[in-house]
């Protein structure tokens, strides 16, 4: 289970939601989150939150750079029709001595491509209409209605393209602030209100695994490990549930469950410049018997795993029926 710390809004924030609401709602820990409404209530909105960012990114999932291409094909396209009709409109222009005109249509489809594509438009279309009304004088340079109608038509398909662009950019930064204003509320939620909400948790015996499994799930920064006990109390080969395993001096705590396993998460560890690891002893107390076992070396972002063996300290049942038969 990935136990992370929180450094920025984003895919880490999603994740850690995620995480905690598929804990809080798995079925083996219904019966605990259902106990609390408020805090079933909390979780509820967080989920919903979840299912939203969900809708929103698959409204955006279309990708847009498939247009880079069409953008390119439409240029091209757009620069082959104008370069010859711009050379023909020039020639024209310098047999009647127009040299305003001239400079206007001095073009070759090379400089074409290489303008921008807002650019090229742009020329194009003042070309366009300069050239409309001179048709009828243009029959002898091969330049008809039909021919300007094509030329506007190319104009026309690479200026949609470049809106259409520009229009889903929009959108998709409309959508992902969306998405980062979710983000935001949630983890508002979880920081304001659910962290504090899940104390309770923490103080009843029977719900302290759910709280530790709650921090485990709370964290934020993917692949950073907080300081954790993932601790396994046995009698033997035999797993020991509801045995209470503990930091000793501290407020760490956690019950087994039936496989004899519990977690204590976010344990102290020393933060001298040298970051010399705080040697600690866990107290594991089955029943009415408590043993301490040593030393334990926590370091910053680490986790260990270790086995209890309560066995030698356990009194094994005969024996107390013996001692009272003795007693009697």
């Amino acid at each position: 289970m990935k136990d992370t710390a929180k450094t920025h809004f984003g895919t880490t924030s999603t994740g850690m939601l995620r995480s905690v609401v598929v804990f809080v709602f798995a079925s083996a820990n219904n019966a605990i989150t259902q106990s609390m409404l408020a805090w079933a209530a909390l979780m509820q909105t967080l989920k919903v939150n979840l299912q939203t960012i969900d809708t929103v990114k698959a409204d955006i999932a279309t990708s847009i750079t498939g247009l880079a291409k069409q953008k390119q094909k439409a240029r091209k396209e757009l620069a082959k029709i104008s370069a010859p009709i711009m050379r023909s409109v020039y020639a024209y222009s310098i047999k009647v001595n127009d040299q305003g005109l001239a400079e206007k249509m001095l073009v070759t489809r090379s400089s074409l491509l290489r303008m921008k594509f807002e650019n090229l438009v742009a020329l194009t279309q003042n070309a366009i209409t300069i050239i409309t009304p001179l048709i009828p004088k243009l029959t002898d340079y091969n330049i008809t209605a039909n021919l300007v109608q094509q030329w506007q038509a190319s104009n026309t398909a690479l200026k949609d393209i470049l809106s259409s662009a520009n229009n889903g950019i929009a959108h998709r930064k409309s959508k992902n602030e969306e998405i980062q204003k979710l983000i935001r509320d949630s983890v508002q939620i979880l920081t304001e209100q659910a962290d504090g909400m899940a104390l309770n948790f923490l103080n009843n015996p029977a719900t302290i695994n759910y709280y530790n499994e709650y921090r485990a799930n709370r964290k934020l920064k993917p692949n950073h490990v907080s300081t954790q006990l993932r601790a396994t109390v046995f009698n033997g080969e035999s797993p020991v549930a509801n045995a209470i395993v503990a930091l000793t001096n501290t407020t760490f705590k956690g019950v087994t469950d039936a496989n004899g396993y519990c977690l204590l998460d976010g344990l102290p560890y020393t933060k001298t410049k040298k970051n010399e690891p705080l040697t600690q002893t866990v107290t594991v107390t089955v029943d009415t018997i408590s043993k301490e076992f040593a030393p334990f070396r926590f370091k910053k972002g680490k986790s260990i795993t270790r086995r209890f063996d309560m066995q030698a300290f356990i009194v094994p049942a005969s024996q107390v029926k013996s001692k009272q038969t003795v007693n009697n």
